[in-house]
């Protein structure tokens, strides 16, 4: 009866900390994130110029995945688009492709530095 007991407290110490990690750092890897994800101090989470955020993708996600996003993007913001449109609303869209290219470009970065040391 001890050992049942014991092994009753085990499962239930286990639960209570699991719930504790999900309530502090939030379930990592599921898809299509929300934004309840914060940076903190232990290095979990997206900051507001996280480049998977801006190309509203996944971290987990692969690479023909994120290629496809930043495809779309593309299409969707390119500043070319906006030529007949206004100097101001030409301005907006130079600035987001600015900004999806620099996102592109350190997701590359770092999956080519990951994948390096591998």
């Amino acid at each position: 009866m001890e050992i049942v007991l014991t092994m009753f407290r085990f499962i239930i110490m286990y639960w209570v900390l699991g719930k504790i990690f999900q309530f502090l750092f939030g379930r990592i890897g599921r898809s299509g994130y929300s934004n309840n994800y914060s940076r903190s101090g232990t290095g979990f989470g997206f900051t507001k110029d996280d480049p998977y955020k801006v190309l509203n993708v996944s971290p987990f996600s692969n690479d023909s995945e994120i290629e496809s996003a930043y495809k779309k993007l593309v299409l969707q913001f390119h500043p070319d688009k906006t030529l007949n449109m206004g100097p101001d609303l030409r301005k907006l869209s130079e600035n987001k492709m600015k900004e999806i290219n620099a996102a592109y470009d350190d997701i590359k970065k770092q999956r080519k530095k990951y994948n390096a040391k591998f």
